[in-house]
């Protein structure tokens, strides 16, 4: 079983790193990595041969569109729409629906190769996909529902139907997010240091939201 048995040691030279910096390999990128004969890239191996593994989750997801409908990527620096109507990604620290996908395509066509330059992107895209409020979507359009499972026949953590008999989403939110990390948009993110109301009516049971975040535990947090 290869995934189960290698261990990895990061090296913080993207954007945001987030799994670096949930794994303890810090989010700033290394300087001079490569000077004085690779020092610093050496004494990063060396703490990787000390260190004390741990499990980290890989999730699969998966989308499907209608026939009517299209997934875009980032080619170069313009929108492509696939020719496939479904796809299927592993995943290791987040991902979202709404508006905070958006702002994520926004900024891949304006990615830079700095670290600093790509946060300011990143800030700069979110308050302009924010200021285009004919075009803000909201979860209850495009999700019909969230379920413990594979499918709707699944627990039902909430519904967007006010006839069904099913927890309802609280408020009317522009996004969902979740997440395998405690960690997101470079650090940024604050979910975990404040309190905050449950999103469901009725709420979840306790032990399913009181729980501390840990990558490895066959759970994802939904913010």
């Amino acid at each position: 079983d290869t995934p189960r048995q290698i261990d990895f040691g990061i090296v913080p030279l993207g954007t945001g790193n987030d799994f670096s910096r949930v794994a303890g390999w810090g989010g700033k990128n290394p300087s001079k990595i490569l000077q004085k004969d690779c020092a610093v890239l050496r004494n990063l191996v060396n703490q990787w041969a000390k260190a004390k593994p741990r499990p980290h989750d890989v999730w699969q997801v998966s989308v499907d569109v209608e026939e009517d409908g299209g997934i875009l990527k980032v080619d170069g620096k313009k929108e492509a729409e696939l020719k496939e109507k479904s796809i299927s990604l592993p995943m290791i620290n987040y991902f979202s629906v709404g508006q905070e996908s958006k702002v994520g395509l926004n900024f891949d066509k304006h990615r830079t190769k700095s670290q600093t330059c790509n946060l300011f992107v990143y800030a700069c895209q979110g308050v302009s996909t924010e200021l285009k409020c004919t075009s803000i979507q909201h979860v209850s359009e495009l999700v019909s529902g969230m379920y413990a499972g594979v499918s709707s026949e699944a627990p039902a953590i909430f519904g967007c139907d006010e006839d069904a008999d099913e927890p309802e989403i609280v408020g009317n939110p522009e996004c969902l997010m979740f997440l395998n990390v405690n960690s997101y948009a470079g650090g940024m993110g604050h979910f975990w240091s404040t309190d905050a109301g449950v999103g469901t009516d009725p709420a979840p049971n306790d032990e399913d939201v009181d729980v501390q975040a840990d990558p490895g535990d066959g759970r994802l947090e939904c913010v």
